[in-house]
């Protein structure tokens, strides 16, 4: 029960931060550069959502830094 509690939790944190980033990064490139900068800052923060999500305490040492 553990075990698939955990592989729950892991897949809704991915799916999580890699929507969140992808959006981010949408909407940024949209009011910045329109569809072509949609499109690739969307990529871009596709790719670094997964980047995040599959090393979480990157995200939390940006966070960290970014604070102080």
């Amino acid at each position: 029960m553990g075990k698939a509690l955990q592989s729950v939790m892991r897949g809704i944190w991915i799916v999580s931060v890699v929507s969140t980033a992808t959006a981010i990064g949408i909407a940024y490139g949209w009011q910045t550069h329109g569809w072509v900068g949609a499109a690739l800052f969307g990529l871009i923060g596709y790719g670094s959502g997964a980047l995040f999500a599959y090393s979480p305490s990157l995200l939390f040492d940006l966070a960290e830094f970014w604070a102080s």
